[in-house]
């Protein structure tokens, strides 16, 4: 969005309302100065102002985001383009989400077998005789393994 643009938008949509700089600061309770530096494009109205600002100027927010006066049709068509493109976000953002978390949980799980594994083995061989440590290990990979197996659990409840 170009400010000049939006700044030139506000002044035309402003005089086919007949209102000057003082009317439409007014009904926005802002500085006649800040209607006049929007219009000269040297800021942007603040995004609390913009659907008052849009409703003071007889157009919807979708218009005044645009800079431009639309039919019915092609807002239509721009509200079916948002739902669809924010649609579409939404999902990439829980694929991602969904990814990080298999990744996450699936190390989470090769550690735990990997730990059992070890901590049988160390044990079995007598590597740490007497010592605690392959308990430890063993211990440590089935709280791993069931943190992975809770996960799954979780998710395949949602998938039903």
């Amino acid at each position: 969005m170009d400010a000049k643009q939006m700044g030139k938008f506000i002044s035309e949509l402003r005089k086919d309302n007949g209102m000057t700089q003082v009317d439409l600061a007014k009904k926005l309770q802002v500085s006649d100065k800040a209607v006049s530096r929007w219009e000269r494009g040297l800021g942007f109205p603040d995004i609390s102002t913009l659907e008052p600002l849009a409703i003071a100027l007889n157009v919807n927010l979708l218009e005044l985001m645009q800079c431009e006066k639309m039919s019915d049709d092609k807002i239509q068509s721009n509200i079916s383009t948002n739902a669809v493109n924010l649609t579409l976000d939404m999902a990439q953002q829980q694929i991602n989400e969904l990814f990080k978390n298999v990744v996450l949980y699936s190390v989470i799980g090769i550690i735990g077998v990997f730990s059992l594994i070890m901590g049988l083995v160390f044990h079995s061989y007598g590597r740490f005789s007497l010592s605690s440590r392959p308990i430890l290990l063993c211990c440590f990979g089935i709280i791993m393994l069931l943190i992975f197996l809770i996960y799954l659990y979780r998710k395949i409840g949602k998938l039903k």
